[in-house]
Formats: C-alpha cells, structure tokens, sequence
C-alpha cells in the first residue's frame, strides 16, 4: 500500500485517537465531526455531548468546517426550534491527506514538461499541484505549500536521452529532510572507480535528476571548494546528523545545473556548432542548452552557440548527429571528437 493509501486508512482511527492539543488533534477532529455531519444532521448541544466539548468550541467548529467547506455547512432548524447542521455526503472527501513530497513531485513533473517543450502538461501538474493544495485544511496547506516551495526550489532538472538509474527513496527522503532543516548529512559513498567506500560529512543543497541522479553538496566547512556532486547510486548509507549549517549565500539549484550540458560540472566554454541544412528543422526544434542563440546561414546551413561546461556529454550527443555536424569549436573540443570516432572505429575494427 502507498503512503497515500496507508494515511487515508487509517485517518478514522487517528482522527478518533487525536484527542490532545494542537493543530494535529483539531484537525482530526473537524475531519470526526464532517463524517458525523455527512451522516446525520447534529445541534450544538448534541455536538456538545458527542466531542465532550465547550459551547463556544461547538460555535468555533462549525464555523472553521463551513470555511474549511466554502460555505457547504447546511442550517436548518430543529422540531424544537434549535439549529440543525448537516454537510452533503462527500463532502469529508476533501480532507486529502498528501505531504510536502508528494507535492513537490507534482511540481518537478511540471518542471519536466517544461524543459522537454510540453508546456500544456507544465500547466496542467501545475494545477494538479494547486487542487491538492485547495483541498487541505488553512493552516496544513501553508505549511506544506512553504515546504514544498523550499524543496523545489533545491531540485533541478538536467535532462539527457538515455537510462534512468533506480532510487531509493529513503536516500532522498533523507536528503530532502537535511535540506528543509539545513542539517549536515553523513554519507558512505562508493568510488566511480576503484569501489573504495569513504565517509563524507556533507551540507546538503539540492538534488539533479538527469540522466543520473546527483546529490549537490558542499563539504562540511570548506570554504575554499565549490559544489560538488555525489551519484545517488552510489551512497551505500546516510545519516542526517544534528549540526546545522547554512545555505551557501547565492547558490542557486537552476543556475547550478544550467552551466552544464548534462550534469557534470567544470570550467565553461563558447561552443560553436554548424549543422547541414537538411537537418536545419532538426536543429531549430532540439533544445541544446539554456543560453543557445540559433543562426540560419546563407546557405540553409544552421549555427548554434551557447556557453557551458560538459564537454564529455556534448562529444556523446554529437555523435548522435553523424554526417550532418559540419564543424565545431572550440578547436580543443573539435579534437576530442575525432579522436572519440577514431576510437570508436577501431574499438569496431573497420573502417
């Protein structure tokens, strides 16, 4: 069962348990009381006698569920003269019970759509998004709307064609809980190479999905190194200790992730690419980078410049073009790629 599922189980029990203070045990309790209302009409004073509670908390109650319910609280008037409340059947429907992930989930689906030029399904988590939203109670959907807007804010999006790795959603998780209470993790992580496992203690400030996926963190401390980048794959283990830290000032997960192409990180160059004209519609819809300016030449030909670093994952993702990339720079990248096709014809021992 999903956690979605697991909550919406078991939300007559909690509501019945919840009889401390607090929000927790007022909100389980108006969501008591809408299913008592849906399913026959009650006075104040049976209110009163069913939730053990004081006349002017029965006032206040019905007033919150009728502005929980956008006005949908009948009031009708008993044999004996007194006010009689009832609420449609369904109406306790709209006690949605989602958290801050699932929440953010839906808005980094937008984020997605957005990048891969699906804008009409950006809009529609987007909405998706708010209609969960509407349907919690004031006071839960500001705190998980504040929650959620800080996650999203930490989660980028580099995209690239190719396999996903697999998650575990506990490692995020406790990725996600580090960051909304900027805590220092502690993170056994596996070498690329060599598999030696080594212990870093981390301050955690986003997380890129891509074609892999990628904690950004900064050493605990350090000063003097930038971000760097951890494969999710590849923590064996994390703990999220008690020591805080702050948000390094001016990082942004966006700005971050676009001065890539993909995900690897380094120093960024001019990148000037010429592609034949018979692939010049190709060109114009494929979306190469955040700061790409496209040019068509003279003669049908298409020039693409943009600024970033990645020079690995370009290398791949010409390839892809074959005969129609007709000349490259920087000089430095145009080498790189030949001798990768000069590899490749070797590696398949023809010409």
């Amino acid at each position: 069962m999903t956690d979605i599922g697991k909550r919406r189980a078991t939300a007559g029990t909690a509501a019945k348990r919840a009889k401390g203070s607090g929000r927790a045990a007022i909100g389980a309790q108006l969501l008591e009381m809408a299913r008592d209302l849906e399913s026959e009409p009650m006075t104040y004073a049976a209110i009163q006698a069913k939730y053990a509670i004081s006349r002017p908390t029965a006032y206040r109650l019905i007033k919150d569920l009728d502005s929980l319910f956008g006005g949908a609280v009948r009031k009708d008037t008993a044999e004996d003269g007194q006010a009689l409340f009832s609420l449609p059947m369904g109406s306790s429907r709209r006690f949605a019970f989602f958290s801050r992930e699932e929440i953010v989930v839906l808005r980094e689906a937008a984020k997605h759509f957005d990048t891969t030029g699906r804008p009409h399904d950006a809009n529609r988590m987007r909405a998706m998004a708010q209609a969960v939203l509407t349907s919690l109670p004031p006071a839960q959907r500001r705190a998980v709307d504040v929650d959620a807007a800080s996650l999203a804010e930490r989660e980028g999006i580099a995209m690239r064609a190719g396999p996903r790795p697999l998650l575990d959603p506990d490692v995020v998780a406790s990725i996600r809980q580090a960051i909304l209470a900027q805590k220092v993790i502690e993170v056994e992580y596996a070498a690329r190479i060599g598999g030696g496992v080594r212990t870093h203690r981390l301050e955690p400030h986003g997380i890129l999905f891509g074609h892999r996926n990628y904690l950004v963190a900064f050493y605990e401390g350090d000063k003097t190194r930038g971000a760097a980048l951890f494969a999710l794959s590849s923590i064996r283990a994390l703990r999220v200790d008690k020591a805080a830290f702050r948000f390094r000032p001016g990082f942004d997960i966006d700005g971050f992730a676009r001065q890539s192409f993909g995900v690897w990180q380094g120093d960024p160059v001019d990148v000037v690419w010429r592609f034949a004209a018979h692939r010049a519609r190709d060109v114009m819809e494929t979306h190469f980078h955040a700061t790409q300016v496209k040019t068509v030449l003279a003669d049908g030909s298409v020039e693409v410049r943009f600024r970033a670093s990645g020079q690995t994952e370009m290398l791949y993702h010409l390839v892809t073009w074959e005969e129609s990339i007709l000349s490259i720079e920087p000089e430095d990248l145009r080498l790189k790629y030949v001798a990768l096709l000069e590899r490749i014809r070797k590696a398949i021992g023809r010409d």
